[in-house]
């Protein structure tokens, strides 16, 4: 082999088909990420919008664990985390996020 071939030259040799150009239309993840904070909005959602888009516009668009593999690692390089330290039982969390529940009393059925 020639020291002059690079690594990228050498992939291409070996595997040609990974250098082929996908024709699919790539999703937008810093939409689907704004999205997703929302109330409602599901993943399964936005894809069933982005092929709608994808089929007004003439392109093909990923199915969707494709769709889904490509939210994934964007959500890797921004997920922001925060550790807190401190004893278990100490302080309880509670996330308010989502869809609320009612409740109903049992007697007189009212929605409280």
């Amino acid at each position: 082999m020639p020291e002059d071939v690079s690594d990228d030259d050498l992939q291409y040799l070996l595997f040609p088909e990974k250098a082929q150009v996908s024709s699919r239309k790539i999703p937008d993840c810093e939409y689907i990420h704004r999205e997703l904070a929302k109330n409602g909005v599901t993943l399964s959602l936005l894809w069933s919008e982005y092929c709608e888009k994808c089929r007004l516009s003439q392109e093909i668009p990923l199915k969707y664990t494709q769709y889904c593999n490509y939210y994934r690692k964007y959500a890797a390089t921004t997920k922001a985390t925060m550790h807190i330290q401190r004893k278990p039982g100490e302080q309880l969390e509670v996330d308010w996020a989502g869809q609320t529940a009612t409740l109903v009393d049992r007697d007189t059925g009212e929605a409280q």
